[in-house]
């Protein structure tokens, strides 16, 4: 018996279509050890069991359900009444059945032998297709799942490196933050530094102010021809005072003020040359800083005549041509 004979012996063998001398023949074959037998065996089992995928599934129809049940009732009332024609018919087909050479003997599959060898016929076929399809449906199936487990490792991958980004810019932002305040902590110090800075420059400007007032009146008292007349507070700051220093031979005026209070909004302080006619004459205009003092070098016109008294008034900002305002400090001129 060849392969393929024997492959479809196991299929009618699994279907149950086998009379009962061919079915104790294939399971003495069986019990034997035989791998002939044992290997159809398993190819048959394997081709039944992928029949079924191959098949598209189809939803039945509205009246399948009813048809079905009827057909069980005819057949039931015809196994009741198995008698005359009907079993006629039935020997008629075991009588042909019995006429084919080879065929099977009477038995349990007799009716259904000859559908049962199309079965297996059907089943060759199938074996056939199914070797050359399902090989190369098994290897794209396997590389599927090779495909699949790469995925999965890339997948792992890029998990892993989404991840250590995600660590490296959180390290990178606290990074930052922290730079950003030692930057804030910089810019307060610099700042800090600045506003210094700039103070220690005003003092220094104020010392530079002082040295140079000090070196003019070191150059003052260095005079040859030196007249110094003091001037006292008025009624209205009696506790301010002030003093001209005349350089005759360069004909120049050296005022110092003390104890002056800052002038008023929209005024100013004006000193004035008083001649002995009465004659009044503006020698200039000052402001006193916070601690009361001022310092004005102003020359002595030289057609003015005998100079009798300095005088300071509270007047207009800007000045006047003519005193206006009241006596702040006044001294004869020696």
């Amino acid at each position: 018996m060849s392969h393929e004979e024997l492959r479809d012996l196991m299929v009618l063998y699994l279907l149950g279509e086998l009379e009962d001398a061919e079915r104790g023949s294939v399971r003495a074959g069986l019990e034997s050890g035989d791998p002939r037998y044992a290997g159809c065996l398993a190819e048959a089992e394997a081709l039944l069991a992928t029949l079924s995928l191959g098949l598209e599934p189809v939803v039945p129809g509205a009246g399948a359900k009813e048809k079905l049940m009827a057909r069980v009732a005819a057949g039931g009332a015809r196994g009741a009444g198995a008698s005359g024609s009907t079993a006629g018919d039935r020997s008629g087909l075991r009588l042909a059945g019995e006429g084919i050479p080879g065929g099977p003997a009477p038995g349990r599959g007799g009716v259904l032998r000859p559908f049962g060898w199309a079965i297996a016929a059907a089943v060759g076929a199938l074996v056939t297709w199914g070797v050359a399809y399902y090989g190369p449906m098994q290897r794209q199936s396997q590389e599927i799942e090779r495909v699949r487990a790469a995925l999965v490792v890339s997948e792992g991958r890029i998990t892993e490196l989404e991840h250590g980004q995600k660590e490296q810019a959180e390290r990178f932002e606290n990074e930052l933050a922290s730079r950003e305040s030692q930057i804030q902590e910089l810019r307060g110090a610099l700042q800090a530094t600045r506003e210094e800075l700039a103070s220690k420059a005003a003092k220094v400007e104020e010392l530079v102010a002082v040295v140079a007032a000090a070196n003019r009146t070191i150059q003052v008292l260095r005079a040859r021809k030196l007249i110094v007349a003091s001037l006292e507070g008025g009624e209205s700051q009696p506790g301010a005072w002030g003093r001209v220093f005349w350089d005759q031979e360069n004909q120049v005026w050296h005022f110092y003020a003390a104890g002056l209070r800052p002038a008023e909004p929209g005024k100013t302080y004006e000193l004035w040359f008083i001649t002995a006619d009465q004659a009044k004459v503006p020698a200039g205009t000052f402001d006193v800083n916070a601690a009361g003092e001022a310092v004005l070098t102003v020359p002595v016109p030289a057609a003015i005549g005998t100079i009798a008294l300095a005088a300071v008034t509270d007047e207009p900002a800007g000045g006047v041509p003519q005193p206006t305002g009241s006596i702040q400090l006044a001294g004869p001129i020696p």
